[in-house]
């Protein structure tokens, strides 16, 4: 009698440390998908980067005035700070929330 009270007990311990391991294992899975978008945001944002630093130097090379050229240098700059400060944003307010 004592022995199936004593297995009962110890299922029950087995279950709740189940169910807890399960918890953290879908925490640990939304974790790892998280990861995996920033790490996609960050390829993007590299990509978008290297795309205007490339305008940057064909500015340079244009045969338009001093005046010309740093307008446009101004506005792709102001567009990458722009583009960094949403994307900082999104990633802030979407995965700054973990636990």
């Amino acid at each position: 009698m004592f022995k199936k009270l004593e297995l009962i007990i110890k299922n029950n311990n087995l279950e709740k440390e189940n169910n807890k391991i399960k918890e953290e294992n879908q925490k640990n899975r939304e974790d790892i998908s998280d990861l995996e978008l920033q790490k996609v945001h960050c390829k993007l944002v590299a990509q978008y980067t290297i795309a205007k630093l490339l305008d940057l130097e064909q500015i340079d090379r244009s045969g338009i005035s001093e005046e010309s050229k740093r307008k446009r240098r101004n506005i792709i700059i102001n567009e990458l700070r722009k583009e960094n400060i949403n994307i900082i944003n999104e990633l802030s307010n979407k995965f700054g929330k973990n636990r």
